[in-house]
Parts: structure tokens; sequence; C-alpha cells
């Protein structure tokens, strides 16, 4: 039983359940490397309608609760573009209408 190898080999069903585990943990780390972990989604923030007799202070807590949601879940909201969209969702009616009115006359440019 002659071979070329300094060592000897270890037995076959060695080598294959050493190269199984090789594998799997390969498998685990690309996983890990190409789902990162998101931050807890929060709650929602309240639709902002600008229609309630309070519209101050309605617009107050929807700043802070904005504010909040994009601090707490900054990965989800990573572009400017992502958190007007979700401003956008969170708005109605009146609200909604002053916004876009503004667009429409170029006041908000970017």
């Amino acid at each position: 039983m002659s071979n070329n190898h300094a060592y000897p080999e270890p037995p076959q069903d060695s080598q294959q359940s050493q190269l199984e585990l090789l594998i799997a943990a390969l498998s685990v780390l690309q996983n890990q490397n190409q789902t990162p972990v998101k931050s807890e989604k929060t709650a929602d923030v309240p639709i902002f309608t600008g229609t309630d007799s309070y519209i101050q202070e309605d617009l107050e807590r929807f700043k802070i609760g904005l504010d909040s949601k994009f601090k707490v879940n900054t990965d989800r909201y990573l572009t400017l573009e992502s958190r007007i969209y979700y401003v956008f969702a969170r708005i109605t009616d009146r609200a909604a209408s002053i916004i876009l009115d503004s667009i429409r006359k170029e006041k908000y440019k970017d």
C-alpha cells in the first residue's frame, strides 16, 4: 500500500464529514452576510389629516412621531426619498392638499 503523501490519509467517511461541516459553516456565514438584521419595526405614525380643531398640536405630535420613527428605524428609511414616501403614506385630506400644492408651486424644489 504505497502512497505519495507524507501523511496518512484519514478514512474516506471522516473526510466526507469534515467536508459537510465546512460546507454547512460556509452556508451559515453566507446567509448571515446576505440578510442583515433590521431594526424592529416600530408602530406607524397616526395619519395626519390637518382637519381637526387642534391642528397645531396634531402637527407637533405628527412631527415628533416621524422623528421617532426615523431615528429608531434608521436602517429601514435610509434615503430621503424613502422617508418622503412614508410621510405621504401617513397624510390625507387637507394636509396632503397643502403639501401637494406646495410641491406644484415649487416651494420644495428637491
